[in-house]
């Protein structure tokens, strides 16, 4: 390494005023000038020496540099807390606001990601665009939903951000709120106008289809009837929320599902119903069987319905107590 350029560096590693300024001095001016202070300006905000990176930003630092992941400078002051001084030092000197990483994200997209809320502040204060995506079709609303930080999706939707803007997989910041089991998130953007019937991906499940199938999900659900969610939407194969949620240990969820009026008696595309799904379940007990088939039955449904193949409940039910059960009733 030129020996003026390792005095610019150690100069900028240890933070040393003077001797920076002494070091850009004797820098020869040429095609390379800015390239060397832009990686000593990198060294001045790693070390969080701010007096020195506004020197080499006045003597010509180049501050568009990207590292091996395609971030430039002002990805990296989206980061961290303590970037966001120099943060506000890029965007007075003009830094891009839209610039993009190897993953085509923009700051923006970084500080929710992180999520660093005073750098995110600082991008949306500036101007940022809000709806630009990332090689995934994030927006920064998702980025914030997968950060869970409510605090960070108010400030976008406040500032207009589309609480129905969908990535590549035609996923919203509510279906990620639900899957990931982040429920103030998801109550949050229900009660900022995200609709909670739009069907989710692929599989054609709603967001009561998802919570139907999380681990103590009872308040989102009730949060997703309030906002006037349909307790008895089909999915790809005709199956309501109630379908899935008979497969597990849920109970309490299920008197919520039927007190806001799901049908028991409704079959999927295959001819099952509630009851069936119930009992051919591997990740409930008799006992807890037995519950959801009483709740059922006082519900509506025909617990000997067979489906469209000709099985009924009881010839496939993975209890044996199960069978006999249903063989009485």
């Amino acid at each position: 390494m030129d020996p003026t350029v390792a005095s610019l560096n150690a100069a900028a590693t240890a933070g040393d005023l003077e001797a920076l300024q002494q070091a850009i001095g004797n820098l020869h001016n040429g095609p390379s000038r800015s390239h060397d202070l832009g990686r000593a300006l990198a060294i001045t905000m790693d070390r969080s020496h701010v007096a020195c990176f506004r020197i080499l930003l006045q003597s010509g630092a180049a501050f568009n540099l990207s590292d091996t992941q395609g971030n430039r400078l002002i990805h990296i002051a989206s980061r961290e807390y303590s970037h966001v001084p120099f943060l506000e030092i890029l965007i007075e000197q003009g830094a891009s606001l839209e610039a993009r990483n190897d993953q085509e994200q923009t700051p923006l997209h970084i500080a929710c990601s992180g999520p660093c809320i005073p750098a995110a502040q600082l991008l949306i204060n500036s101007g940022a665009a809000l709806e630009s995506r990332d090689r995934n079709g994030n927006t920064a609303l998702h980025c914030a939903c997968l950060a869970n930080s409510v605090y960070l999706m108010e400030m976008l939707l406040e500032n207009g951000a589309r609480p129905e803007a969908e990535n590549n997989n035609r996923e919203r910041a509510l279906h990620l709120a639900c899957i990931l089991n982040f429920q103030q998130c998801a109550k949050y953007l229900l009660s900022r106008g995200a609709r909670p019937n739009l069907c989710v991906d692929i599989t054609r499940r709603t967001n009561l289809h998802w919570a139907c199938m999380m681990e103590n999900g009872i308040e989102y659900v009730q949060a997703l009837l309030l906002w006037g969610a349909h307790p008895d939407a089909k999915d790809k194969k005709g199956r309501t929320p109630l379908h899935m949620l008979c497969q597990r240990e849920s109970l309490d969820v299920l008197d919520v599902l039927l007190g806001a009026g799901a049908d028991a008696k409704i079959v999927d595309y295959k001819g099952k119903t509630a009851v069936y799904h119930a009992v051919t379940s591997h990740e409930t007990s008799a006992e807890t069987q037995t519950l959801i088939l009483n709740s059922l039955i006082n519900a509506g449904a025909d617990p000997k319905l067979p489906c469209h193949a000709g099985q009924r409940p009881q010839d496939v039910a993975v209890h044996s107590i199960i069978k006999y059960a249903l063989e009485i009733f």
